[in-house]
């Protein structure tokens, strides 16, 4: 019955990245792999696929029908230890991941640390984590612990030579740079951020680094810098239909650069 379980998972899974999207098939799949483990009353396979259909949704950004699954399985969680759990370090890193995109700063860096106590050092994974949990102090405000973070997953990126999150990394300093108004460095770091991300395309951080810039060239009165950047971004987003929220925000900075050029 265990295999079953799996098998529904991956399944699920498949059917989603095959697809790009959540269909009727991976959504069947996704529930029978919960409603069997649920049969089993075992929790840390329930945990295991719970979360695996979680972050599908999370990923397709289906972030209400996310939340009753990702708080049923903080439930079973709470009432296991982390040695008894499957994937300790990928489940606490999932449900942080949740917890900061929903607005829940504090949570995530509880969860993320949690995360980082099970995961080897010098990895990608471990880079990763370092470098979210900055994302999550900087939402904060507080940029000396996201500075702290960030510098050290950068450190971490480079010894492993994890070109794309050495870039993520340079991105995010960058944005503290914004931030503390050194819009010159905060330029420099956030073009290279681009051009890593370009040549590995990676477009989602491309269209990310691109809106960031254009907000950074805003702030310093150049307008069409800033509106070159926001088209760039904007170009990304029209790609995949899970971008809208992407899309949504470029638009309204496309209308502030316009509005600055009084067009």
């Amino acid at each position: 019955m265990k295999d079953h379980v799996v098998y529904h998972a991956l399944m699920g899974k498949a059917y989603a990245d095959l697809f790009d999207g959540l269909t009727p098939a991976a959504e069947q799949h996704f529930a029978s792999s919960i409603k069997e483990a649920n049969k089993l009353k075992d929790p840390a396979l329930l945990i295991c696929v719970q979360l695996c259909y979680a972050e599908c949704l999370y990923n397709y950004r289906e972030m209400t029908k996310a939340l009753p699954v990702y708080m049923n399985a903080i439930r079973h969680i709470e009432n296991i230890s982390p040695g008894e759990m499957i994937f300790p370090a990928s489940s606490f890193k999932r449900i942080g991941y949740y917890m900061g995109t929903i607005g829940d700063n504090a949570e995530a860096i509880i969860y993320l640390r949690k995360a980082l106590q099970h995961t080897r050092g010098n990895t990608s994974e471990f880079a990763e984590i370092l470098d979210n949990i900055g994302q999550y102090y900087f939402a904060s405000n507080d940029y000396k612990n996201a500075e702290k973070y960030f510098v050290q997953a950068s450190v971490t990126a480079k010894i492993i030579k994890d070109d794309i999150r050495y870039a993520k990394t340079l991105g995010n300093i960058g944005r503290i740079r914004e931030a503390q108004g050194n819009y010159k460095e905060a330029v420099q770091l956030l073009e290279k951020d681009i051009a890593i991300s370009e040549k590995l395309g990676t477009d989602q951080n491309t269209m990310f680094a691109h809106t960031v810039l254009a907000t950074v060239f805003l702030k310093d009165k150049k307008k069409q810098k800033a509106e070159s950047a926001a088209d760039k971004a904007e170009a990304i987003a029209q790609t995949k239909p899970y971008y809208q929220n992407n899309e949504l925000e470029i638009i309204k900075l496309k209308l502030d650069i316009y509005s600055k050029q009084n067009r």
